[in-house]
Parts: C-alpha cells; sequence; structure tokens
C-alpha cells in the first residue's frame, strides 16, 4: 500500500506540488503560507538549478531502514520532483514557479508582516485565537445569529407599517 503511494507521488507530485502553490498564491493572504510558498518554491528552484539530487533527510531514511538510496520512500518521491529538470518542459515549470515566487513575495510583503518583529508573531496569533473563538461561538449558537436577522426583520416590518400608516393619515 505503501509503495502504490509513493509511486502516486512519484508520478505526480510535481503537479500536485504546482496545483497546491498556485492556489496558496492566488487564494490566500496569510503570511505564513505565503511564506511556505515562498520558502518551498525557492527549494525546488534551486533543486533544478543547481542539478543536486541530494536529500539528507533521505540519507538519514537510507542509513536507518539500511537500504539503498533507490529503495528510500523519499528518494523515490524527490525523484519525480527533481527529474523534471531532464525534460524539454522544464522551462514551463521554471516560468510558473519564478512567477509563484514574485507573486508571493508580492502578497507576502503586502501583508505588512515583519519577520524580525515579535508583535506581528503575537498580533498575527491573537487574530489566529478570535477567528477560531468567534468560529466556535457560532457553531455552539446558530439559533444566535438567526435571531439577530429576525429582530432586525421584525424591527424593519414595524418601521415600514409605521411609515404606511404615516402616510395613510397625511
Amino acid at each position: 500500500m505503501l509503495d502504490f503511494l509513493v509511486n502516486i507521488l512519484r508520478d505526480y507530485g510535481i503537479y500536485l506540488m504546482t496545483i497546491y502553490l498556485i492556489i496558496i498564491t492566488i487564494i490566500s493572504n496569510d503570511p505564513f503560507l505565503l511564506l511556505f510558498s515562498i520558502s518551498t518554491t525557492l527549494l525546488i528552484l534551486g533543486k533544478w538549478i543547481t542539478d543536486i539530487n541530494v536529500c539528507s533527510v533521505g540519507m538519514l531514511e537510507c542509513k536507518l531502514r539500511q537500504i539503498k538510496r533507490e529503495d528510500s520512500y523519499i528518494y523515490r518521491i524527490l525523484d519525480g520532483i527533481v527529474n523534471i529538470n531532464k525534460t524539454n518542459i522544464i522551462y514551463v515549470y521554471y516560468l510558473i514557479y519564478f512567477s509563484i515566487l514574485i507573486i508571493s513575495i508580492i502578497k507576502f510583503y503586502n501583508t505588512g508582516f515583519n519577520l524580525f518583529r515579535l508583535k506581528d508573531y503575537i498580533k498575527y496569533i491573537n487574530n489566529k485565537k478570535n477567528y477560531i473563538e468567534s468560529k466556535i461561538q457560532n457553531t455552539n449558537n446558530p439559533n444566535n445569529s438567526n435571531n439577530t436577522n429576525n429582530s432586525n426583520n421584525s424591527n424593519n416590518t414595524n418601521n415600514t407599517n409605521n411609515s404606511n400608516n404615516t402616510n395613510k393619515s397625511i
């Protein structure tokens, strides 16, 4: 079963990663997701440009499992990604990944997040905490939002009736 999954990731990993990075770059304004996109893109471009097919985590797996490099799961997955460098379509991938990198950097810059300022991390964590708490509160009290809408609707209906009565009396 694991071999089957590794073979799928080896064959389609570059496509899945490309689609994932494009989606993150287009949709997200989260500084940490954009930073993940930037670092992953830099890693992949660095592997392609230098044509280095060595991974320290893959080597560690080989040492721990006492297997050859070709039998390593990590090597087999990453090999499919790095071997794109040996195809004719590599220039299309260079264009896509450099575009992803530039757009991610611009969007990350526009978030105003500073990696070297602790205050930004605290603000980010507090915003996420408040967001999660509000989602939990809305899930626990679904009638609360409906009651608010219903009371607004009844107020609007009363106001409309009052204005109609006023117009009739004039």
